[in-house]
């Protein structure tokens, strides 16, 4: 990623309350404006009524639906963002800062991916093959040295 999507990442918005308000209030001028074009009988009455009770259901449904999904995002944040997460992301900060203050910015993502790699190996040492694993015989047992080069 270039350092302009990771600005824009980190700077995203949401609706605030200012912004939410003010949406909700042309939502509500918009649907009190209907009976105006439309002559009131009884039949229009019970229609916007109908309608005015489908909205309500709808919002409230919808309200616990994001309530459900806000709880199961929690869970899943809370499982991914612990303590060792943020403490490898300083580190790594840390290590980056070094690294641009030494002026090594161009091969930057290069030397963190091999130390990411190196921790990597680090953390899961692998164990040499056994020479059975290799296909190694047991050397025959001999006397003399003089019987290894005839």
């Amino acid at each position: 990623m270039k350092e302009e999507e990771y600005e824009e990442m980190s700077q995203m918005d949401f609706l605030n309350a200012k912004q939410l308000t003010i949406l909700s209030i042309i939502v509500l001028l918009v649907i009190q404006m209907i009976p105006i074009f439309f002559s009131p009988t009884p039949f229009t009455e019970w229609m916007l009524l109908g309608y005015t009770a489908g909205v309500s259901t709808c919002a409230i449904v919808g309200a616990i639906l994001v309530q459900h999904n806000a709880d199961k995002i929690t869970v899943m944040y809370r499982r991914a963002f612990n303590k060792e997460f943020y403490m490898t992301i300083e580190t790594l900060n840390e290590v980056r800062k070094g690294l641009e203050e030494e002026g090594v910015n161009e091969s930057l993502p290069e030397i963190l991916g091999l130390m990411g790699a190196w921790v990597k190996a680090q953390a899961n040492p692998l164990e040499p093959p056994t020479n059975e694993e290799l296909g190694v015989k047991q050397p025959t047992p001999y006397d003399s040295e003089e019987e290894l080069f005839v």
